[in-house]
């Protein structure tokens, strides 16, 4: 069920909410059996997915453009005690502003809700649930288009250098710096 539409011709809206019966719905879990448990499994169960999502978008005369985007998740799950590595809420919000088709600034601000993680007791046969904290990250970016064919860019990911795990095990990277040059064959 959803409804989808527009506020002015600059502005619009989706709004839906689902309802979805997974079968054979894969998690990844940690695997054990290697030494520092930096590898994944997988695991699969039944899943009932309930799931609410917001979109609004709103454009300026094709200069600035934002967009917000949300998700809100409920699992049941059948076997499994946690819907492993899902979190139960994902927000961005994002922005553009595109200067006479030559300088193009981005920013996207994203947030994740918090998840579950599975890891096992001592004895390595009893499981115990470890909850991983939810995550907000901030990127931007800046593009110089030469011509329409050649562009040069950089994006500065994680502007906070906020240390996080996505991952149970695997940190992301703190701020970290990306460029580089595109060419349109």
């Amino acid at each position: 069920v959803g409804f989808k539409g527009e506020f002015s011709a600059s502005s619009s809206f989706n709004v839906s909410i689902t309802r979805d019966k997974l079968d054979n719905q894969y998690f990844f879990v940690n695997d054990i059996s290697s030494l520092l448990h930096n590898r994944f499994a997988l695991v699969y169960d039944d899943v009932l997915l309930f799931k609410l999502s917001g979109e609004f978008s709103y454009l300026i005369r094709d200069k600035f453009k934002f967009m917000l985007l949300g998700d809100l998740y409920n699992y049941t799950t059948d076997r499994e005690d946690k819907p492993w590595h899902m979190p139960n809420y994902n927000i961005t919000f994002s922005g553009s502003y595109n200067l006479k088709e030559k300088i193009i600034v981005k920013l996207d601000i994203f947030a994740l809700g918090s998840q579950w993680a599975r890891m096992y007791e001592p004895d390595g046969k009893t499981v115990k649930p470890v909850k991983l904290d939810g995550i907000i990250d901030c990127n931007l970016g800046l593009e110089y288009r030469y011509t329409k064919k050649l562009s040069a860019f950089i994006q500065l990911n994680n502007l906070t250098a906020q240390q996080y795990h996505r991952w149970n095990y695997y940190p992301m990277q703190r701020f970290n710096v990306l460029g580089g040059l595109t060419y349109i064959f």
